[in-house]
């Protein structure tokens, strides 16, 4: 069933997040990615009521997945605030003067 491996790559989504892992993160994203791009007829997916719950899980599961991004997106911006990076991008280097 489709809507099952979205899911599991949706949960191992989540998981990656929690642990911080950058390349999991993206490994999974890919694979989440690639399962949605699968799907040729999303309203043939709502057709029976198991589906629709299980769809219906898997979007709550995205707005997990969205907060946790939102939460590590904010850690991030804080730490290089204090580390006085927050003029800009970053840079290999010393800052130009």
């Amino acid at each position: 069933m489709q809507v099952a491996k979205i899911q599991q790559a949706q949960e191992r989504l989540i998981a990656a997040l929690d642990a911080c892992d950058a390349h999991a993160i993206l490994e999974a994203s890919g694979d989440l990615s690639g399962l949605i791009d699968e799907i040729e007829d999303i309203s043939a997916l709502y057709a029976d009521a198991e589906t629709r719950e299980a769809l219906e899980h898997v979007e709550r599961l995205s707005h997990a997945a969205a907060h946790r991004l939102r939460v590590l997106t904010d850690q991030t911006r804080e730490r290089l605030q204090m580390l006085g990076v927050d003029e800009g991008p970053l840079l290999y280097g010393p800052r130009a003067a």
